[in-house]
């Protein structure tokens, strides 16, 4: 297993646990090398360091899963690999169904694909597109970035009929605070408000980098290893 992919810090742990509940993400729950079901992680409880895993589908399995020392679960999430053991296995029952109680994984495999891996810009970070539009261009701000493409923001008074799914834009400039600039063609993936009932917002438009000037892709992984480390700076505290 790659060290580089092997998280050992608890929050980070934690944080990608986390998700994996709160988007209700089938995992697969292997009981040895033969026998594996998919089922889902309920609830992380950080406090008693214990994971609630849903039962299984079969009864002989849910016993055979009390006897093992520790069982093994992985997936593939959005693009990205994981996998990690847990042990201290028990038997319990979490908002009136029958679970699996077990200890928080040590160390925890994420593995994020490159083509995948996106991250957000944070807002203080002075960074964003520039796309022709009406004639002028206009400096969308960046709400998150991958190697592949991004999401900007796109303020109201934008002709959102310039920039409809499947459009082609070349001669685009990318600025990355502390990186530089450079020259894309993007492609609209998608537009969509990022408050219905708030339309002073403005909106969220999905990008695809279909070319990009040399050098660009070396700044945009300069630019995401900044913002990682920031990231991991907060999360220790």
């Amino acid at each position: 297993m790659h060290s580089e992919y092997l998280l050992t810090n608890p929050k980070l742990i934690n944080k990608h646990l986390s998700l994996l509940v709160s988007s209700g993400f089938l995992v697969t729950l292997h009981i040895d090398d033969k026998q594996s079901f998919m089922t889902m992680i309920l609830h992380v409880d950080q406090e008693k360091k214990i994971l609630i895993v849903d039962n299984a589908p079969d009864e002989l399995l849910n016993k055979k899963i009390l006897t093992q020392k520790s069982v093994r679960f992985s997936g593939t999430y959005q693009g990205i690999d994981f996998s990690f053991q847990s042990n201290a296995i028990r038997s319990g029952r979490f908002r009136n169904q029958p679970v699996f109680g077990m200890a928080l994984p040590k160390d925890l495999f994420w593995r994020q694909r490159r083509e995948f891996y996106r991250i957000r810009s944070p807002q203080h970070r002075n960074s964003w597109l520039s796309v022709p539009n009406s004639g002028d261009m206009w400096s969308l701000s960046l709400l998150d970035l991958s190697l592949s493409g991004a999401a900007v923001l796109g303020t109201p008074d934008i002709d959102r009929e310039q920039i409809t799914e499947d459009t082609v834009l070349p001669d685009c400039r990318l600025t990355l605070d502390g990186q530089g600039e450079g020259e894309v063609t993007i492609k609209i993936i998608y537009q969509h408000p990022l408050n219905i009932k708030k339309p002073q917002l403005g909106i969220r438009v999905g990008v695809k980098f279909l070319s990009m000037e040399r050098g660009v892709e070396l700044k945009i992984q300069r630019y995401m290893r900044e913002l990682e480390r920031e990231l991991l700076q907060k999360m220790e505290g």
